[in-house]
């Protein structure tokens, strides 16, 4: 059985060596466990996505998810949406006592109220109305450009993301501490330009 995986949104998918930390690599080590345990046993196991950091607009669509050809089974937010929460879907109904059968499962780290509720609804107005994801993608589309191009001329790699969701990778292993002084004095003129 040979297993790819992509590690951010946006980012090809490889071979399990190129994982590049040890912190993604157990994630995926137990995510592969569970799920081969689980088919072995005849379970078709949950997907459950992470869009806590991904979602609402971040990678030029409202989930990540929407990206990728596959619907999860579970979404876990938060964060931008004033609100923590999950979506599940009918897989659920699969789970004997699940969170949404069982009373007293999820308690007040999911609970939400009624304050920050309105306030994301009047969010999503906003982001509708002025067409916010559709802006990011496109210029998330632009930052992806610039920084391709910037490493064509400096010595960082693997450019990736979706959107304004973009990373990139410096040499680790040789990067001074100056060269970091510089690229963090670069970074703060132009926030302070941009930012005010």
């Amino acid at each position: 059985v040979a297993f790819e995986i992509s590690t951010n949104p946006g980012a090809p998918f490889g071979e399990l060596g190129q994982i590049a930390s040890g912190g993604e690599l157990a994630r995926l080590a137990l995510a592969l466990k569970a799920t081969l345990a689980g088919r072995a046993e005849g379970a078709q196991p949950l997907m459950i996505f992470d869009e806590v950091q991904t979602g609402v607009g971040a990678t030029g669509s409202f989930w990540a998810f929407q990206t990728l050809g596959v619907e999860p089974d579970i979404l876990a937010f938060g964060k931008k949406t004033q609100v923590c929460g999950i979506l599940a879907g009918r897989k659920i109904e699969e789970v004997n006592g699940h969170v949404f059968e069982t009373s007293s499962r999820i308690n007040s780290t999911w609970g939400g109220n009624l304050v920050d509720m309105v306030r994301f609804d009047r969010i999503l107005e906003i982001i509708e109305a002025d067409d916010l994801v559709a802006h990011t993608a496109e210029t998330g589309a632009y930052l992806k450009e610039q920084l391709l191009g910037l490493a064509e001329r400096f010595p960082f790699t693997n450019v990736r993301g979706k959107g304004t969701f973009c990373a990139f990778t410096v040499p680790p292993l040789t990067i001074t501490k100056s060269e970091i002084d510089e690229g963090m004095s670069v970074l703060a003129d132009a926030a302070k330009e941009v930012i005010g």
